[in-house]
């Protein structure tokens, strides 16, 4: 898992971005929102890094069914905004459309393993807007290079400071065409200039600007559903979670005293549970049924 580049990303921009208002430079409305939530990936560090080091827990990932493809599904299908009743609903729907059974350890994973994802894609869109942060500086410094050469001669060819060619960033194009307007009465020239090197590419400069607002838009959709999820991971609830979707929970609750336990008390039965499934090698829910078959409390056998 790359979770841990992706928090020293995230860091890194975050502290970049701080740099930049403090300078009072705008950064935009997803580097705003990075600002504003960059605690909450503070607080889903410590709780990620435990389940690291946790190799018993990192297994079952895979041990049973690929939970993390399970979980980035979920999030892509419901466009990385769910809560507790969407998890459920998505967790059920899984179960019955692949007639498996979700392990307690399995349904245990399900927060961090969301908070695991979003952190990487949230570093994803760190990393873009850092490169286009890089650009802006770059086109920056190009146009002021471009004007002071301009107070010395009397004109001056885009060809010599600008290669559009198949690297040249959508971002980078929309940037630098906005910044002509700097160069005053000589934006008209370098404007028409710029357009024929898109030509010559294949390109058109209205589909660019088009396709890079349409982009920017997805990337602050996401980035405001992904902070939004990350806030809620917090509040999803184990118990919840077992209750609504575990198959295993739903027949031990078959057991009147069991269902009348508090959830400490339960959490030892289901520990129980597991292991004394794996030791006579059967599936936890086979194991259960197996208990209920008997007409005594499930406790008498765990």
């Amino acid at each position: 898992m790359r979770v841990k580049k992706s928090f020293k990303v995230i860091t890194n921009h975050y502290k970049r971005l701080l740099e930049m208002t403090d300078n009072h430079l705008f950064v935009g409305i997803t580097n705003e929102w990075i600002l504003d939530n960059y605690y909450l990936i503070v607080e889903q560090k410590p709780n990620i890094l435990e389940f690291l080091k946790d190799s018993r827990s990192v297994k079952y990932l895979t041990k049973n069914v690929d939970l993390y493809k399970i979980v980035e599904d979920i999030l892509i299908d419901n466009n990385y905004r769910i809560n507790e009743s969407i998890i459920i609903r998505e967790l059920n729907k899984y179960q019955k459309e692949n007639d498996v059974v979700f392990l307690y350890q399995e349904l245990c994973l399900i927060p961090i393993l969301i908070g695991i994802i979003l952190i990487d894609k949230i570093s994803d869109v760190c990393a873009l807007e850092s490169n286009r942060l890089n650009e802006k500086k770059e086109i920056d410094f190009l146009i002021d290079r471009m004007i002071e050469d301009l107070a010395i001669r009397r004109s001056i060819s885009l060809s010599n400071y600008l290669s559009i060619n198949e690297k040249t960033t959508s971002s980078f194009i929309v940037y630098f065409n906005e910044q002509l307007k700097e160069m005053g009465e000589n934006s008209p020239v370098i404007f028409k200039e710029l357009n024929e090197a898109l030509t010559e590419n294949n390109l058109a400069l209205r589909d660019i600007i088009y396709n890079e607002h349409v982009e920017n838009a997805k990337t602050s959709i996401f980035i405001n559903n992904a902070f939004y999820t990350v806030k809620n991971v917090g509040t999803i609830k184990s118990e919840k979670i077992f209750s609504s979707v575990s198959q295993i929970e739903m027949a031990l609750m078959k057991d009147k005293e069991y269902a009348k336990m508090d959830d400490i008390t339960k959490n030892e039965y289901r520990n129980a549970v597991i292991e004394n499934a794996r030791k006579k090698r059967m599936a936890d829910i086979d194991y259960v049924n197996s208990l209920l078959e008997k007409d005594k409390h499930i406790g008498f056998f765990l």
